[in-house]
């Protein structure tokens, strides 16, 4: 059941992911997207956790297919956060991995992106 918490539909945050340190850098509005506090520090660890088991192989697959330099670097893929016992948002994330192709074999070095919360828009289509 989708979360019937009050929440800016179709909001669209930014994000830096540095591959080569594992380490991210978040707007603000994302941070509250995926329910961490301002001041919380973000982590790959943390945002595995808020993703439901059933929900994290495709998103796994999908952040796969942009690291892997044979491809074009694109990223796509929906998700749901969830929120309380039961409850959850939709997240549509979309961006572009950066490789060094200089290294060999060409590594991604870098992700950037936005994720939208699409729960209202899919929740209109009757999703």
């Amino acid at each position: 059941m989708p979360d019937a918490t009050p929440s800016a539909s179709q909001l669209s945050a930014e994000f830096d992911h540095d591959l080569v340190c594992d380490t991210l850098v978040w707007s603000a509005a994302l941070k509250a997207l995926y329910g961490f506090a301002r001041d919380d520090a973000a982590s790959m660890l943390a945002v595995k956790e808020r993703i439901p088991p059933e929900d994290a192989p495709a998103v796994a697959a999908a952040f796969a297919r942009a690291c892997d330099p044979s491809g074009d670097g694109r990223f796509r893929c929906e998700h749901r956060i969830a929120t309380a016992p039961g409850r959850f948002r939709w997240l549509r994330i979309e961006g572009v991995t950066v490789f060094d192709r200089d290294n060999s074999p060409p590594r991604a070095i870098r992700s950037i992106g936005t994720v939208t919360d699409v729960t209202d828009a899919l929740a209109a289509r009757g999703c």
